[in-house]
């Protein structure tokens, strides 16, 4: 893009030319000089750039209910949740809100009676939720349900929030 011929005040090119310089890896679009000249030109010349920092993860945090009613945990999940067979997990509902389709989880390293065992098989671990899912009626055999994962404190306590999303499954 030249800009060198037009009616833009040399500052702004100026400071164009340093986030260039700057970034030399970025590519700025033709949207990008304009939001940059956008800022210099009506903002004044006090811009500054904060990158953002990505957290490396495996993978998205998320837990899938298999054909035969298991809950399986994803590798990201796994990891971030510390999750390993000598963990219990209790499944829980929001009472409240019945049309509410999320879920709870607590993790423990304590069995209670409303406690699932974590169980493994090779690298994958699992619950076994099928009377869960039954009781909830959630079509799992005919629908891929997926819960995103994601940390929330209740009354003091570390629970983890199931946020519901289901797919068609593909038939083979």
């Amino acid at each position: 893009m030249v800009i060198a011929n037009s009616k833009i005040p040399h500052k702004a090119i100026h400071e164009i030319h340093k986030i260039a310089q700057a970034f030399p890896k970025l590519y700025l679009t033709k949207r990008m000089y304009f939001l940059i000249l956008h800022k210099v030109l009506i903002k004044g010349f006090d811009m500054k750039l904060k990158i953002f920092d990505i957290p490396q993860t495996s993978g998205k945090v998320k837990a899938t209910i298999h054909q035969s009613g298991k809950l399986g945990f994803s590798q990201a999940a796994i990891d971030e949740l510390g999750i390993n067979n000598n963990k219990h997990i209790m499944i829980a509902k929001d009472e409240d809100t019945p049309n509410d389709k999320n879920l709870y989880m607590i993790i423990s390293e304590k069995q209670t009676e409303s406690s699932l065992r974590v169980s493994k098989a090779g690298n994958y671990y699992y619950l076994n939720t099928k009377y869960i899912f039954d009781k909830l009626d959630i079509s799992y055999k005919t629908r891929k349900v997926i819960f995103d994962i994601v940390e929330i404190e209740y009354e003091g306590q570390q629970v983890y929030k199931l946020i519901r999303r289901d797919v068609d499954r593909k038939r083979k």
